[in-house]
Parts: structure tokens; C-alpha cells; sequence
């Protein structure tokens, strides 16, 4: 991907989770305003406070509660920060990081970016932030709310994120079972089942995560 000229570039920050839907935003580094959701808020400090900003924001934003979510990031500067792991702390959100010089130890941003840069309509270069940003409203509301993901049972995340998952599937399974009924011999093996949502997934899941749970 071509970039504009140093000082001029724009950068995709994601806080994602599947199947939580992903936040995201765009902003120009050199710039002190961010999100306009954060109606008269200017914050200064670089990386870090639009990092917190947008992390706070997104909790409320998402009603997460304490507890219930875990953040996992690079060791980039900004993740690893003090104020950020203060944040954190205070909204009950565990974090975890990539191991050091492990760079797919958070596979399901790489996917999430290799989806965004092999769009179709991705360009070669945005001209200014706000073009960026343009491009991004649209992305990541198609990748919420009509991408169907093959490890989410060809759901959307939004529909995962927001308990509807009961509901398709038993309308899947309906479709299915008339199939079933009108043409048997079609289905050779066995009566067709609609496919399951995973109950977890796991980022370096641990060796010995089944002894711990038993």
C-alpha cells in the first residue's frame, strides 16, 4: 500500500474482538481532535490519549462490563504505556499481549486487514485523512453487518454480537429440513444440519487449558 508524504499519511486503529463487532476510526497523527462522537473533546498526547480515548469510548459505547472483555495488542508503545494499562485497570478490561518478534500472534487482526487491503475498491493511495475515513464507514459496516465469516457458521459479526444467533439458525435449519423432506436423495450421508458457532476461540491457547477447566 502507497502512502502520501511523511506527516500527511492516515492509519487504521482497530479494537477488535470476534465476534464482537469491530470499532474502528481513522485519524491523522498530527492531529489533536479525534472522533466526532466525542462531542468538544480535545485531547492531547499523541497515540496514547486518542488510544484511550477510543478504548473508553468503545466500552460505553458497547455497554462492556468489568471483567468481560479481554484486549490483546502488539507491544507497540502505545499499548504497552502506562496511562493505557491505568485505563484498562479502571474499566476492568484484561490485556494481554503478542509474544516479542511473533508478528501473526493476533490472527484475527491479520485477517481483518487482509480482508480490508484485498477489497476490490481498496486504492492505491488516500489522498487525506478524510478520505480514508470515507472508504473505512463503509468497510466495517459491510464487515459487521453483511460479511458472512466462515468461522462464525457464515454469520455476520453483528449478528453474533448481538444475540441472533438462536433465531437464524433455526430458521436455517427449517430451510434445510424442507430440502430434506422434498428431495432425500440429494443428501446421500445423512439429513442436513446447519453449521455451528464456535463456544470460544483462543489466541495461543495454552497446552494444559482442559486440566485447569476440569
Amino acid at each position: 500500500m502507497t502512502t502520501p508524504p511523511r506527516g500527511k499519511h492516515a492509519s487504521p486503529e482497530e479494537f477488535t474482538g470476534l465476534p464482537v463487532p469491530a470499532e474502528q476510526s481513522i485519524h491523522a497523527p498530527d492531529r489533536a481532535e479525534i472522533f466526532p462522537f466525542i462531542k468538544q473533546r480535545r485531547i492531547h498526547g499523541g497515540w496514547r490519549a486518542i488510544l484511550e480515548a477510543f478504548i473508553e469510548e468503545s466500552c460505553v459505547k458497547q455497554n462492556i462490563q468489568p471483567g468481560q472483555l479481554t484486549l490483546h495488542a502488539d507491544r507497540g508503545t502505545s499499548m504497552s504505556s502506562k496511562p493505557v494499562a491505568f485505563l484498562l485497570a479502571d474499566l476492568g478490561v484484561t490485556r494481554t499481549h503478542s509474544r516479542p518478534h511473533v508478528s501473526n500472534d493476533n490472527p484475527y487482526s491479520e485477517s481483518q486487514f487482509r480482508t480490508l487491503k484485498y477489497r476490490p475498491e481498496f486504492p492505491d493511495r488516500f489522498g487525506c485523512v478524510q478520505d480514508s475515513r470515507a472508504f473505512c464507514q463503509g468497510f466495517f459496516r459491510w464487515y459487521n453487518e453483511e460479511h458472512r465469516h466462515s468461522g462464525l457458521a457464515l454469520l455476520t459479526p453483528a449478528m453474533v454480537h448481538y444475540g441472533q444467533i438462536a433465531r437464524i439458525l433455526e430458521q436455517r435449519q427449517t430451510v434445510l429440513d424442507v430440502a430434506y423432506q422434498a428431495h432425500p436423495e440429494r443428501f446421500v450421508r445423512q439429513a442436513p444440519k446447519h453449521l455451528s458457532v464456535p463456544t470460544e476461540v483462543w489466541i495461543n491457547k495454552p497446552p494444559n487449558v482442559e486440566n485447569k477447566t476440569q
